[in-house]
């Protein structure tokens, strides 16, 4: 899909540039202060994140089928067609509960090429809504997507045995069992230890990073509101959860927001997320007391009720953006993180 550059709400084209937003390069956090950063999250159940260099060798079989078990169907159609009684059962079937042993013993793989994560075992879309779906119809069974490169920890396998349900580092899911090469642990730990480079957590990184991402097509469950979140902080080498839910969760700088002044937001960093139910945004700083975000988003409302499709990242104002029901996105942040 062809990349656009977008603004939205009282953005203006200067607000694309890093220079307009200054920054400095003073360490917000240091290399070891994320490395501390990061096992705390993993501390945290409600996360999602793992180790994948301490992860198990061995886990309980019924551990396992909880976790195959943990996705619902979610939708009432595949690939637009309406989903039966037969065609559920089939698709619960393809998961393979029964061949789940008692104990299992964890294989080793690593991502040949760019890889979707699913809660079911296949490739079709599934809608809340018919008819044949379009890029921008969301996948109710897309949840993540694992980089070439990336090491899983292999679990089961589906029925048809195309199929292999994995742990990444932050989600646990379904993957065609063609794009994952399997290997030895040694090798696993080996590749694991090849990090790749990181740039110093500043301010003035985090502008030069993040806003090139403006007008990058969203695709749920690959390129979305978390996504682009997570590709942002991977660069400096710190590992939050996939899914804005999860990102809720995190305790460092946490702030409720049960009124909505502007006081709230003149003391964040750079870089701070946003969030209300279902969404997270990425603070960018205030203009004339309006808060700026970078955010990945399909949709918006005007005051007048028109609505906006965008399906794309953008710089945005939000005390002009509203949803279906007549809030301004403003009015809807529920949580500010605040990482420094």
């Amino acid at each position: 899909m062809e990349r656009q550059i977008l603004l939205a709400g009282s953005a203006t084209p200067e607000m694309l540039e890093p220079s307009f937003w200054g920054g400095t390069d003073q360490l917000i956090m240091t290399a070891g202060e994320i490395d501390q950063f990061n096992r705390h999250l993993q501390t945290l159940p409600e996360i999602g994140l793992v180790s994948l260099r301490e992860y198990p060798r061995w886990l309980d079989g019924e551990q396992v089928s909880q976790m195959i078990g943990y996705y619902p169907i979610g939708g009432s159609f595949l690939d637009g067609k309406e989903i039966t009684p037969k065609l559920r059962s089939s698709l619960m079937s393809l998961r393979n509960l029964d061949a789940v042993p008692a104990k299992i013993t964890v294989e080793y793989g690593l991502i040949r090429s760019p890889s979707d994560l699913r809660s079911f075992p296949c490739c079709q879309v599934c809608s809340a809504e018919g008819g044949h779906p379009i890029p921008t119809t969301p996948d109710l069974f897309q949840e993540s997507q694992l980089a070439a490169g990336e090491g899983v920890i292999i679990l089961h396998r589906s029925a048809d045995r195309h199929w292999l349900f994995v742990q990444a580092a932050d989600y646990f899911g379904w993957a065609e069992a063609k794009n994952i090469r399997l290997c030895s642990r040694g090798e696993f730990l080996s590749r694991l230890n090849q990090s790749p480079p990181t740039l110093p957590f500043t301010t003035a990184n985090f502008y030069r990073t993040a806003l090139p991402f403006a007008g990058t097509p969203y695709r749920w469950g690959r390129f979305d509101c978390s996504g682009l979140v997570k590709t942002v902080y991977q660069r400096f080498g710190l590992h939050l959860p996939r899914n804005s839910g999860r990102m809720a969760c995190i305790d460092r700088g946490r702030q409720n927001l049960p009124n909505h002044s502007i006081e709230s937001f003149q003391t964040l960093t750079p870089g701070a997320l946003l969030l209300f139910p279902g969404h997270v945004m990425l603070f960018l700083g205030l203009v004339d007391g309006e808060p700026y975000v970078l955010q990945a988003l399909t949709r918006y409302f005007d005051k007048c009720k028109r609505e906006h499709p965008v399906f794309t990242s953008a710089v945005t104002s939000l005390s002009d953006l509203w949803s279906r029901d007549g809030i301004s996105f403003l009015d809807r942040i529920t949580t500010i993180i605040n990482l420094a």
